[in-house]
């Protein structure tokens, strides 16, 4: 009888080894493929959905002329922001790599954050370019709906922020 609970207790623990190692092995698979799915671009299409250009020709009430003119403009945005993005995935995932480190470099650190900022300096810049062509194009009936909708863009972009975490891990 002994030798029968004994027999049970080591076909318990193997199991529950089992179970435990697939476990394990799984976890690593899911943080390999979240890794890649880091790796990847922030933006794999540089062009601007188009949904975009048609909200703006209706809410604006855009010529023709100049909604061909914006799409230009957008293309253009949008390809130059793409190659911002994809430098700031890259010093990302290098500031992500040396603090993770077994002996991160402060200075390194630092010149990457650094190097970061200057992107979303970049970036920011870029955006408040593309909004001046927008503006150049426009009405002055139509300078009007474009600036309340940046503000009402920004309100609630703000909005959010002060109700819920800006970055959430999950």
């Amino acid at each position: 009888m002994k030798n029968n609970w004994l027999i049970i207790l080591i076909i318990f623990l193997l199991v529950l080894n089992a179970s435990m190692l697939g476990t394990f092995l799984y976890q690593q698979k899911q943080m390999r493929s979240r890794i890649e799915t880091m790796e990847k671009p922030a933006m794999a299409n540089p062009e601007p959905p188009p949904r975009m250009g048609r909200f703006f020709r209706q809410t604006l009430g855009l010529s023709q002329e100049q909604h061909h003119t914006l799409r230009e403009i957008r293309q253009h945005f949008h390809q130059q922001g793409y190659k911002l993005q994809q430098q700031l995935s890259v010093l990302n995932r290098q500031l992500l790599d040396e603090m993770t480190s077994s002996l991160p470099d402060t200075s390194v650190i630092h010149n990457l954050t650094k190097e970061i900022g200057n992107i979303h300096q970049a970036l920011k810049y870029q955006s408040y370019t593309y909004y001046v062509q927008m503006r150049e194009i426009c009405t002055p009936e139509q300078v009007e709906i474009l600036d309340s909708l940046l503000l009402q863009s920004a309100d609630s972009d703000m909005g959010l922020r002060r109700h819920r975490p800006r970055h959430q891990f999950k």
